[in-house]
């Protein structure tokens, strides 16, 4: 059976989409994906040859928080009740932002929705290639509350994440990077680093091909406070043993620093210094250092 779908004066017969390829179906709607998200969402309505290609980029990067806590536990609901319905989704999500605000970081650890939801990720076999906690106002930094709990329950999301980003969080377990194996670029804006007692190797590494034992990262970019990464690969002040920590930056290709302080400073000359002589590319932005 055939359908039209009306716009403005015109009348498209959509039985007209049967005879084309599925190649060139595909070929329209990455076209379309360049403008807005709007007239991606009109390509699952002409025909259901536009759906598979439409739902790839309409479902590749899930966007959690950075609005009030009603509309945002509404959403994380949605999100729960989507996935149930059509579990092949979950194949088509490649990034997760998570949007804290320093008044309610609470979310993150404690709202059973939002649990239920990376639990619900796991079990429908997601694949993310990237992993954002940013935060949802430039006036308030957050803090992971319960870090333990928080670890456990992202930590098994992240076996193939390949970039990680953070905004100003603080509290962060430094064994959340060691879960993941895939790890290749890091990028760290103002972000504390803390570390915790459980650590995330408990968890299979079911979606990872990797065989080292912490993440070998090539991009690693760092602004704000210099803690960033003293809980990720130094010890108490001293130059790390690197197969012991969670980050290994012996191979590191693009190192990007803002520099504010003499602090920064040395952290910055000493991650080019351990790099061994693999870095290409030098990014330094000097912020009046005192």
């Amino acid at each position: 059976m055939s359908r039209t779908v009306y716009q403005s004066s015109d009348t498209v017969d959509t039985s007209l989409f049967l005879q084309l390829p599925q190649e060139t179906v595909d070929e329209f709607v990455d076209y379309i994906h360049d403008f807005d998200r709007q007239r991606l969402l009109t390509c699952t309505l002409i025909h259901r040859s536009f759906l598979p290609r439409s739902q790839f980029y309409l479902f590749s990067t899930i966007h959690l928080g950075g609005v009030g806590e009603t509309k945002r536990s509404r959403r994380i609901s949605e999100l729960y009740d989507i996935l149930q319905r059509k579990p092949h989704l979950a194949q088509f999500i490649r990034e997760l932002r998570l949007s804290v605000s320093g008044l309610n970081p609470y979310w993150l650890t404690y709202d059973r929705s939002f649990i239920q939801v990376t639990e619900l990720l796991v079990e429908q076999g997601c694949v993310l290639h990237k992993f954002a906690i940013v935060k949802a106002s430039p006036s308030w930094s957050a803090k992971i509350i319960d870090p333990g709990a928080f670890t456990k329950q992202i930590a098994p999301l992240l076996s193939s994440v390949r970039s990680l980003e953070f905004g100003e969080l603080r509290d962060i377990p430094s064994g959340l990077v060691t879960s993941c194996a895939e790890l290749q670029s890091l990028m760290l804006d103002g972000a504390h680093f803390m570390h915790s007692q459980y650590e995330c190797t408990d968890y299979p590494r079911e979606n990872s091909t990797s065989t080292a034992p912490n993440p070998l990262v090539k991009h690693l970019e760092i602004s704000g406070s210099v803690d960033t990464l003293s809980d990720l690969v130094l010890h108490d002040g001293n130059l790390p043993d690197l197969c012991a920590q969670a980050l290994n930056i012996s191979q590191l290709r693009s190192f990007r620093v803002s520099i504010s302080s003499w602090d920064a400073l040395r952290m910055a000359y000493w991650v080019v210094n351990a790099t061994n002589r693999h870095l290409q590319r030098l990014s330094v932005l000097l912020d009046n250092p005192a």
